[in-house]
């Protein structure tokens, strides 16, 4: 609820600016990633603890193979 407050208060003075559209998108995206967020912490916190491991080990393998490319 709080959220939804908080973005319909966003939403009405990016409009008062004349920024709403710019802006708007953005939100929206926004909204998108925390949507996604949301349904992968439910998933993890339905894993047992060794597959937790396991997610986590191929994100970290994840991140030094992109490291190391950069």
């Amino acid at each position: 609820m709080r959220q939804f407050v908080l973005v319909e208060t966003f939403r009405e003075v990016c409009i008062r600016l004349d920024i709403g559209f710019l802006l708007q998108k953005q939100l929206d995206a926004y909204i998108r990633i925390n949507e996604a967020l949301a349904l992968y912490l439910t998933q993890i916190c339905n894993l047992s603890l060794f597959e937790f491991h396991l997610r986590i080990r191929m994100i970290l393998d994840s991140y030094v193979i992109i490291s190391r490319k950069g």
